[in-house]
């Protein structure tokens, strides 16, 4: 993750996806390689990404306004 758009918190990734109401599920295809898939909620009132078992990170939660926009039309 780019530290400038998130940074990490004292928070595991212990499940293959968070629980939670409201999640985007973000997955990246690379050619020839294994895909990643990220999850994109809100918890609290605040936004995160989580790569499962590796990783939870606070993000802007101008990210989750513009998914919530885009995926909503």
């Amino acid at each position: 993750m780019n530290k400038s758009y998130s940074r990490i918190i004292n928070r595991s990734s212990v499940n293959d996806s968070p629980y939670v109401d409201e999640v985007y599920t973000i997955t990246l295809v690379k050619i020839q390689k294994e895909s990643d898939i990220l999850y994109v909620y809100k918890d609290e009132n605040r936004c995160f990404i989580e790569k499962p078992y590796a990783g939870v990170y606070h993000a802007s939660s101008k990210l989750f306004e513009f998914l919530d926009k885009k995926l909503s039309q």
